[in-house]
């Protein structure tokens, strides 16, 4: 094959040949009783489909809102709102390092710290987080 060609997909060339057979057995019905002749007496092709592949458990994403928008536009009940159907620490951790939230890190790290309490923490640091923004800009 040259650089010129372009390769053909193995669909398109099984295809092809496939219509040359069948084109074949409609103008001559001997080739088409042997080719049916040659499949073993009884068969029945079954067309199995591909087993579904399940969908992944989608993991938590840390992104999917900002805690910052979300309690400007509607404040500490919605950032509430939010952080409620979060049941993993490791989510309200991961959440905290992507929108670089300025908390408590002897406490928000600890294993001991409860999870209502980390949220807490969030909401304080999103708090700060916003004090900090409207400093600098005056």
């Amino acid at each position: 094959m040259t650089k010129s060609e372009n390769p053909v997909p193995a669909d398109q060339i099984l295809a092809k040949i496939f219509e040359v057979v069948l084109e074949e057995a409609r103008q001559r019905p001997e080739f088409a009783e042997k080719l049916v002749n040659a499949l073993p007496r009884g068969a029945i092709a079954e067309i199995q489909k591909p087993a579904r592949a399940r969908k992944a458990k989608a993991g938590f994403d840390p992104n999917a809102f900002s805690l910052v928008a979300v309690m400007q536009t509607e404040g500490m009940a919605g950032v509430k709102r939010r952080l409620n159907p979060i049941k993993r620490k490791q989510d309200l951790r991961a959440l905290a390092e992507a929108q670089h939230m300025p908390v408590d890190r002897e406490t928000f790290y600890s294993d001991k710290t409860k999870l209502q309490a980390l949220k807490d923490e969030l909401i304080r640091a999103t708090e700060a987080r916003i004090a900090d923004r409207m400093a600098a800009a005056s």
